[in-house]
């Protein structure tokens, strides 16, 4: 990915981890944001939600859940972000989790999506 010195910049990660999401290929955009971070970069909320998506098509529900609770320690979390953490954790099997993350955005004052529905 590098070449001649020069370093990728944010939006080449961004745009890599996107397409890693749409292969469900969670391991790679988890290897993409972490060589970010070695980079001294700090992903977007939209790179994250992406990478957050890639574990969810990929049934890495506690991986996704680990991305969504970063964001929303940092207080960056998205309706995007929600719904792409509920989408992991159902297609990862874990209904409850993902209707307490339900419950948890409407305490939050977090408008669902039509995805959560």
């Amino acid at each position: 990915m590098q070449s001649r010195g020069r370093r990728p910049s944010k939006i080449v990660y961004g745009a890599l981890v996107s397409a890693c999401a749409t292969g469900g290929q969670w391991v790679q955009a988890l290897s993409l944001l972490k060589r970010m971070q070695m980079q001294r970069m700090r992903p977007d909320v939209v790179t994250i939600n992406a990478a957050i998506k890639a574990c969810g098509r990929g049934r890495a529900w506690r991986e996704a859940l680990l991305l969504f609770s970063a964001l929303d320690a940092d207080g960056a979390a998205t309706t995007r972000s929600c719904g792409a953490a509920m989408a992991a954790l159902v297609k990862g099997g874990q209904i409850q989790k993902a209707m307490l993350l339900f419950d948890w955005m409407n305490e939050r004052g977090v408008h669902a999506s039509l995805q959560c529905y």
